[in-house]
């Protein structure tokens, strides 16, 4: 997890959009699986400018579909 996005879950509200390599530091992946991840629908993002976002709440949607997941094996 990168220390911005830690600062910002330990200060107050999380960003609403996050980069791809901040979603790839939050689950320490490579940036390539997480736009594997948006090119099959599973995470929903926005242009801002240049960057690509992730939004927030597909982002913890996805995470708690998971873990559901994990908990139903």
């Amino acid at each position: 997890m990168s220390s911005d996005f830690a600062h910002a879950l330990a200060d107050g509200p999380a960003p609403l959009y996050l980069t791809c390599q901040e979603v790839a530091d939050r689950w320490r992946c490579s940036k390539a699986t997480v736009y594997r991840r948006i090119g099959t629908g599973k995470l929903d993002t926005i242009g801002d400018g240049a960057l690509l976002r992730v939004t927030l709440e597909s982002l913890l949607r996805y995470e708690a579909e998971i873990m559901n997941r994990r908990r139903a094996s």
